[in-house]
């Protein structure tokens, strides 16, 4: 009997080809323009988010502007047809985050997951590294850890200044953060070890 998913692709060899039909496994892709933006009132195009989505969990965003979950309304969709009613949880999460250059700023949150931020070197306004850690282009400024993030400790590299709100709250294994000298300002310093 052959089974057939409807709804979304099987992708568990993360190789992009859905598991079942064969095909590319894109579960959704879009695009969407700044909603504010009135032609006319700015000498700029407006901002266009673009953005991908795969059976494996990876999300590719690209485009020139601000990339939000809550405005990917595609996405929202898909995201909002896969929910637990037991647990009132997302049942398809986000694994890898890959951030084109042009990208001007991120919001993921934290119900949709996410393992690793993998930003494009050529990006002006955020850096990753290899653990998947998003800081500010500059490296001064560590800006998020995905929810899913596997590790459970982590060693600030000597240089970061500050911690921005909320930058590793939501990472659900994490237990210890080592937090160097460098750092001026930030949040939760009294939950991590000095």
């Amino acid at each position: 009997e052959n089974i057939v998913y409807p709804a979304r692709h099987l992708d568990s060899d993360n190789d992009y080809i859905c598991d079942v039909c064969g095909e590319e496994a894109l579960l959704v892709s879009d695009s969407y323009t700044d909603p504010y933006y009135e032609e006319g009132f700015d000498e700029e195009p407006p901002y266009t988010t673009t953005y991908k989505f795969y059976a494996n969990g990876d999300l590719y965003i690209g485009g020139n502007g601000e990339f939000a979950v809550y405005e990917a309304y595609e996405l929202k969709k898909l995201f909002d047809k896969f929910i637990d009613p037991l647990t009132d949880d997302y049942t398809i999460k986000f694994r890898n985050i890959y951030v084109d250059k042009d990208v001007e700023e991120i919001y993921i949150g934290k119900a949709y997951g996410g393992e690793k931020y993998i930003v494009d070197p050529e990006n002006k306004n955020y850096s990753s590294d290899s653990y998947g850690v998003l800081f500010s282009k500059d490296g001064k400024s560590i800006i998020d850890v995905l929810a899913l993030w596997k590790e459970t400790s982590y060693d600030i590299p000597f240089g970061v200044e500050r911690i921005e709100w909320n930058a590793f709250s939501y990472a659900k294994h994490l237990t210890d953060v080592t937090i160097p000298t460098s750092v001026k300002s930030g949040t939760y310093r009294a939950r991590f070890k000095i």
